[in-house]
């Protein structure tokens, strides 16, 4: 569903209705190999296959991270209150449909990879912590782009007129005022350069040289997976020399 539809759905049914229904985010194409390729019914059928096993099995899972990882895990979750603080006030109780979404997959990717007897093994629940810490950064990130460019607002409220159309007709390229003029009729370049100004102050558009303006790309998140892995590769040759036989680690990084 584009930005337009997502409105639209919140102007029926009301933006604390919709944000329930999940993340809105943006997944950019990549290049795998052909021999590390899984049929996705196969990862589908895995994936249930171990939820079942942990939400039907008579075991019950407990979710304790370890106190570096409970520190990580908070950490996120300040993050997000910090990037809810940038947005306008009216914005930022329906932004975010899960404050707590680290918490979540992190316990999640560590019942996944848990064998329903033994406590989880510390090396991977750190990993599942830090993955899961990963992907949140990764969704809210993405998330609030796309959501602060579908409710195109200021701390009074709703834009409206010339800056609402402005933001709307912005290309994700660079482009110039008397350009931007054109799409409009008895707009001065005067009104187009401020209402584009403003706009760059409320985040919504990049002047990337002088007097030539984008949409506001997505901010890269603050965490990349490849934060982690050295740390991972230390941890997991330090558990396989303190016993006889090495930590499985393919449930949390396939391939």
């Amino acid at each position: 569903m584009d930005s337009h539809g997502h409105e639209n759905l919140c102007k029926q049914f009301g933006s604390g209705k919709v944000r329930s229904l999940g993340w809105q985010i943006e997944c950019p194409a990549s290049c795998v190999l052909p021999d590390t390729v899984v049929h996705p019914s196969l990862v589908a059928s895995h994936l249930l296959h171990r939820l079942e096993a942990v939400r039907y099995a008579s075991t019950r899972f407990t979710f304790q991270p370890a106190p570096s990882d409970v520190e990580l895990l908070d950490q996120q979750v300040s993050n997000v209150a910090l990037r809810l603080e940038q947005l306008p006030e009216d914005l930022r109780t329906a932004a975010v449909p899960d404050t707590l979404l680290a918490w979540h997959l992190a316990a999640l990717l560590t019942a996944l990879c848990w064998d329903g007897r033994n406590a989880p093994d510390p090396v991977q629940a750190s990993c599942c912590v830090q993955l899961g810490v990963v992907l949140a950064e990764y969704a809210v990130a993405q998330h609030l782009h796309h959501f602060r460019q579908t409710f195109l607002a200021d701390h009074p409220g709703l834009l409206e007129g010339l800056d609402r159309r402005m933001a709307r007709l912005l290309p994700g390229h660079p482009c110039g005022v008397r350009e931007l003029q054109r799409k409009f009729r008895g707009v001065r370049k005067d009104e187009c350069l401020a209402s584009l100004n403003k706009l760059v102050t409320l985040g919504l558009a990049e002047e990337c040289a002088p007097r030539r303006f984008r949409q506001m790309p997505p901010s890269p998140p603050s965490l990349k997976l490849s934060d982690f892995l050295s740390a991972y590769a230390l941890k997991t040759e330090t558990a396989a020399d303190g016993c006889a036989q090495g930590t499985d680690s393919t449930d949390i990084f396939p391939g």
